[in-house]
């Protein structure tokens, strides 16, 4: 038996302890009777190198024997295999959490864990219906087919109301009211080319034009809780999802005196006018090529900027009033400006390469984004326009909002910015 003074790896801390060793086959091992303490500090490791030594001195003068260690055998790795894991942690935690927000009354049948183990197959790893099989198999040890998770879907289907109710009654356990509400479109699709009241063909955002799709419109509050969801048919256009969410929204929950936060797919005027009429407010992205010339020269215009800072990040501002009680933020930044250039810089080299190979126009008609920068000559030939792109380029850095709050320009631009909570 022998007092050791052990260094910690990657720190400057000591811990002293009483060890034995003992030989094992060809190897020495190393067991610890005692541990005394661990420090830093020069002083103290020497009082419990003290403490350790007149500890170990009465170990020895009571012929302390320490236990032999007739443990397993040390197995050789190379024949070690898994044989199966289970994942208890999911459970744990978010399993309680599912049942404490009520989810697990929504199905009364055997369907019920069904739902809960999809559920939380998703949260460990996102993925199709057949993989979420396979990972509640691999990683929670359970064995739920395909066909039962699609079994459960049908059953949950009919319970659709149930699932939005719940999550209405989630989010009012935590806040009596909505203040603040971001929305989002996006649109999922399916993989197949046949029609139904749901799925149709439209403008799809993951660039799957060539199957059916349904449009998802979703809202949450400032801090990510869920305020509600809805299903379009696949051709809904996004700005006409708005309003139809927020009337049936309001039915269940207090969104009267809430600022609606959206992206410029939202603006339109009939979405502004009615949003007024509710006695709603708004912070919305304003596209600002589309203002009339009068409105685009002002936004232009070098005068009535104002320098603020935003997160560390410096940047110019001016407010415009467009109408009698809405109001236009224009900011720039380097920061923007230098993305908007980029982006715009590798549109040109492609269009370059494509009019380098032929002239002809039919190589950029499928491009809109091509379009723009192109002056077509006749019927079948095309030139870069230098004078499109210098115009374009005098809109680097700027960003438009517009709203209709007493807000000031900073809590508008935070506001704004927080849209990436819903994203």
């Amino acid at each position: 038996m022998f007092v050791r003074t052990k260094k910690h790896p990657y720190s400057d801390k000591f811990t002293v302890l009483i060890c034995h060793s003992h030989r094992y086959g060809q190897a020495v091992v190393q067991h610890v009777i005692c541990r005394i303490g661990t420090s830093n500090k020069s002083q103290e490791i020497l009082d419990m190198q003290k403490i350790a030594s007149e500890k170990l001195a009465k170990l020895k003068q009571a012929n302390y024997k320490p236990p032999k260690d007739e443990s397993i055998e040390m197995p050789n790795i190379k024949n070690i295999r898994e044989m199966s894991r289970a994942n208890t942690g999911v459970n744990d935690i978010l399993g309680t959490l599912y049942d404490d927000l009520g989810f697990n009354n929504i199905l009364d049948s055997k369907n019920k864990e069904v739902l809960k183990a999809v559920v939380l197959a998703r949260f460990l790893e996102p993925s199709s219906k057949s993989k979420a099989s396979s990972i509640l198999e691999k990683k929670f040890q359970l064995d739920i087919s395909v066909d039962r998770i699609y079994r459960m879907m049908d059953e949950l289907q009919d319970h659709d109301e149930a699932v939005r109710n719940q999550v209405f009654k989630s989010t009012i356990a935590v806040t009596n009211s909505i203040d603040l509400m971001f929305f989002d479109v996006t649109t999922l699709h399916f993989e197949t080319t046949d029609e139904d009241e749901l799925r149709k063909f439209g403008f799809s955002k993951n660039f799957r034009f060539n199957t059916t799709q349904v449009v998802l419109a979703l809202a949450t509050t400032n801090t990510g809780l869920p305020v509600g969801f809805k299903l379009f048919p696949g051709n809904t256009a996004e700005v006409n999802t708005l309003i139809t969410c927020i009337n049936e929204w309001r039915k269940s929950i207090a969104i009267d005196n809430t600022i609606v936060v959206g992206d410029r797919a939202m603006m339109s005027q009939n979405n502004l006018q009615q949003l007024e009429a509710c006695g709603m407010q708004y912070i919305i992205a304003y596209p600002m090529r589309k203002a009339s010339k009068t409105l685009q020269q002002e936004i232009l215009s070098d005068a009535d900027y104002n320098a603020g800072i935003m997160d560390n990040e410096f940047f110019w501002k001016k407010e415009i009033t467009v109408e009698q009680d809405k109001r236009l933020v224009i900011t720039y930044s380097s920061k923007r400006h230098k993305h908007d250039q980029k982006e715009r810089e590798k549109l040109i080299k492609r269009i370059k390469t494509k009019l380098g190979k032929s002239k002809s126009t039919k190589q950029l008609i499928s491009n809109k984004g091509y379009i723009k920068y192109v002056t077509v000559n006749g019927q079948s030939t095309s030139e870069v326009n230098e004078e499109k792109i210098a115009k374009d380029a005098a809109w680097d850095g700027l960003h438009g909002i517009l709203t209709n709050s007493n807000l000031s320009i900073e809590e508008i631009l935070l506001r704004y910015k927080n849209l990436w909570v819903i994203e």
